[in-house]
């Protein structure tokens, strides 16, 4: 996919409402700008992702939307590159390699190498832990994107590596202070530069 953009906006946190929980959600498309043919939406909700074209009218189901996803929708634009229909291995029960051409509308053709490999049916202690661990991640990325923690941090880090200060700790927790008056405020951080006696960033 190409132009894929998230448009859960930074610094807008989501608010979880019972509305939201235990239930079936409905997501249509009821208006949209000038988008190619083949542009694509993608909605997550929790553990669950759908994909539709991005035209009016196309809908979305989720149910059983619980209190795991946040109360928050994440929303993903992607273009479609190209399309390929193909044949699977006659025998499934081994592993094969597939070479693979997709043709695309602009452009020269995708090629890739496959791997189709059988699988064993997990164990359910197996398939249990691995499912919590996954809803742990998610939960912990739900929580991160809600709160639009990833931006102050990354501001944060380029800070410190620019600025190079000899107290790295006093200077990132005045940083996250400025980060956290601009935010009340409705502004953003500025930069904030090193104090004085202090190693200047490297040019």
């Amino acid at each position: 996919a190409r132009g894929g953009a998230c448009l859960l906006v930074p610094g807008s946190p989501c608010r979880c409402t019972s509305c939201l929980c235990d239930k079936t959600m409905h997501i249509t498309i009821v208006e949209a700008g000038d988008l190619p043919s083949d542009a694509f939406l993608s909605v997550r909700v929790g553990e669950t992702k759908r994909l539709r074209p991005f035209k009016v009218g196309e809908a979305f189901t989720f149910k059983g939307v619980d209190a795991s996803s946040g109360g928050c929708i994440q929303f993903d634009a992607y273009e479609k590159l190209g399309s390929l229909m193909t044949r699977g291995p006659e025998d499934a029960s081994k592993e094969s390699l597939q070479d693979v051409s997709i043709p695309t509308a602009h452009g020269p053709s995708i090629s890739a190498k496959i791997r189709v490999s059988p699988t064993e049916p997990q164990p359910v202690e197996k398939r249990e832990k691995l499912q919590t661990r996954h809803k742990l991640a998610l939960d912990a990325k739900n929580y991160l994107d809600c709160n639009d923690i990833w931006g102050p941090v990354q501001g944060m880090l380029h800070a410190l590596l620019k600025n190079r200060p000899q107290d790295p700790v006093g200077y990132m927790i005045a940083y996250l202070t400025d980060a956290q008056d601009a935010r009340h405020g409705g502004g953003a951080p500025g930069p904030r530069p090193a104090p004085q006696g202090e190693r200047p960033a490297p040019a």
